[in-house]
């Protein structure tokens, strides 16, 4: 008879980082930035024709986030001097950040229209392009921008993005390791070299670049995360939980971080403890399909076959295509002397997934 396994361990998905110049001024925390905005007021009023002072008011209110006034204070900035390219430039910031992305588009290409060698336009041009989808037109205009500025690690990084995306690793990789060598303390890049690697099945040099960003970066919960699975995929289930229990002093609210505890206790044959983890992980979030899945295994493997497919069904109900779900269903039914449902449930995966090795078995000997 078949035996129910765990599926894999829930990874969350890798993400994407943009880095997005904020014109030609450094960060500044808010207090400063409130600062700023009364300063540029007080000089606006006393200088009331410096189109100048008006991008500057409105760089100051973009970085508290007041999108509406920073628009407001470009636009009488542009009425005062129509081609001033930085003003355009940074009246594009201000429309991604609102998600306006065609609105940007118009004022990326006006900024570049006004000066063709604005590197920073054609690298956020780029992002607004990547945003859309259109990676071969980010491509292009990141690649311009490394033709006027080749020191910019940031744009060698979402070049790196782009390949990245596009499953061309080895690219990314380069792109990553050229910002890098640029920007040894860029921990964006860390982060996404590690993914890349992680891709390639390179757990080694993954775990030395996420260990380099979790050190650069301490406070990032995934990061930390990304960690532990590496750790859970090389057997280092000690340094798993370790780095677990850091996400969860970060936020104790991360669903994620209980989910995959419990795998490690499953692993550990500590049912108790993994029960108490999934359990955890569904009270914060009662979506997390695959929390339901393997709490089913936790009662499967305790002989408690109804309330197994219980959880099966529910996470199949959340998460419909996860072969290993049908599979462990089809395991319940099994057990439980159902042998039509099972074979349903087998079929179910390998509907899903045709090279899905334990289905096939368990279908071969269902069938005998």
């Amino acid at each position: 008879m078949a035996k129910t396994v765990a599926p894999s361990p829930y990874i969350i998905a890798f993400a994407v980082f943009i880095l997005i110049p904020l014109s030609f001024l450094t960060f500044k925390r808010n207090e400063t930035w409130r600062e700023e905005v009364k300063l540029w007021r007080s000089v606006a009023r006393k200088s009331p024709a410096k189109a100048r002072v008006f991008n500057n008011l409105g760089f100051s209110y973009s970085n508290l986030d007041k999108f509406d006034e920073a628009v407001q204070q470009y636009e009488i900035s542009l009425r005062l001097k129509p081609d001033f390219s930085v003003v355009h430039y940074n009246l594009g910031l201000t429309y991604r950040n609102q998600g306006l992305l065609d609105k940007a588009i118009k004022e990326y290409l006006l900024a570049l229209s006004l000066n063709p060698d604005y590197a920073e336009a054609h690298t956020n041009l780029g992002n607004i392009y990547y945003d859309m989808g259109r990676m071969d037109d980010a491509i292009s205009e990141y690649q311009t921008a490394l033709q006027l500025k080749p020191n910019s690690a940031e744009t060698h990084n979402n070049l790196g993005l782009v390949y990245y995306k596009q499953g061309r690793l080895n690219d990314a990789i380069k792109e990553y390791a050229a910002a890098l060598k640029l920007n040894p303390e860029f921990v964006e890049a860390h982060h996404n070299l590690g993914n890349a690697y992680h891709d390639k099945g390179l757990l080694d040099e993954a775990m030395r670049e996420y260990k380099i960003a979790a050190r650069l970066y301490p406070g990032s919960i995934e990061i930390h995360f990304k960690l532990s699975v590496i750790y859970i995929k090389k057997g280092l289930l000690d340094k798993a939980i370790d780095e677990l229990e850091t996400v969860l002093s970060i936020n104790p609210d991360a669903s994620d971080a209980y989910t995959n505890l419990g795998v490690i206790y499953f692993k550990q044959g500590r049912l108790n403890e993994a029960k108490q983890a999934f359990n955890t992980a569904l009270r914060i979030n009662p979506n997390d399909s695959d929390a339901h899945t393997n709490l089913g295994n936790i009662y499967s493997e305790q002989g408690n076959l109804d309330a197994a497919i219980e959880e099966y069904l529910s996470s199949l109900k959340l998460n419909p295509n996860s072969p290993e779900t049908y599979y462990n269903l089809g395991n319940a039914y099994l057990m439980k002397g159902l042998k039509d449902k099972a074979i349903m449930e087998y079929k179910h995966a390998l509907k899903l997934k045709p090279d899905f090795l334990p289905a096939q078995q368990a279908m071969r000997t269902t069938n005998r």
